[in-house]
């Protein structure tokens, strides 16, 4: 045997089937995987978790796809050098006809929009402030990869602060050019529905909420090149 088995999911609810990983040249590897929604269910999700060149976890166990309606399964998974991912799996229903595939960069190294709203605010510095001076693996906010978060984890945080993961143009809903109370309009239309393809779905989880707005509200007024 080259080493001990280890663990690697730490959802122990339902099955977790059909996994895969990469490895980069810096051997860094990535590791995917279908879970089970519920115990006995016949939807999954897709599932993920990250590792360094030593083998030590880099931050928690994700949840890959957003649009969470329906069956999720059978993913892929590339890597990149800097340790940048991009997973690809089937989604049924997401496209409106059946299984279509979708993809999905994976969480960056070093990213500080830490829970998942599209955007870098204060709910991220809340999760940093509470690791604030830890020392460990896993670690939420350690955005360096030293396994404590400490003033360097703090000025990677504030370099990304206010930073959102949208372009202008994805979020001109009405696609006119410009950000305005329309798209909001198409936004508030929608507000808390869920599906495919919904005007105001900014961020393609297959709801309209909050984390939408966000991303609405940064581009404001602006107009989009």
């Amino acid at each position: 045997a080259m080493g001990e088995q280890f663990v690697v999911n730490t959802t122990m609810a339902g099955e977790q089937q059909r996994p895969r990983v990469v490895m980069n040249g810096q051997r860094e590897f990535v590791i995917v995987w279908n879970s089970e929604t519920e115990p006995g269910s016949n939807e999954r999700n897709i599932f993920g978790q990250r590792y360094d060149s030593l083998w030590e976890h880099l931050g928690n166990e994700f949840q890959v796809n957003t649009y969470v309606v329906g069956d999720q399964r059978d993913p892929a998974v590339v890597i990149k050098e800097d340790g940048e991912f991009v997973t690809v799996w089937q989604s049924d229903g997401q496209d409106g006809s059946e299984y279509g595939i979708f993809g999905e960069f994976g969480p960056k190294k070093g990213s500080a929009e830490l829970t998942g709203d599209g955007f870098v605010n204060f709910r991220d510095f809340c999760i940093l402030a509470e690791e604030w001076r830890k020392e460990g693996n896993p670690l939420k906010a350690d955005l360096i990869d030293d396994n404590r978060i400490d003033e360097q984890d703090l000025e990677a945080f504030c370099e990304q602060w206010l930073t959102p993961l949208y372009e202008c143009s994805e979020v001109d809903i009405d696609s006119d050019g410009k950000i305005d109370f329309k798209d909001y309009a198409f936004w508030a239309a929608n507000w808390s529905e869920q599906g495919p393809n919904l005007d105001g779905d900014i961020t393609g989880n297959g709801i309209v909420n909050m984390a939408d707005l966000n991303a609405l509200l940064f581009h404001w007024a602006q107009t989009c090149e």
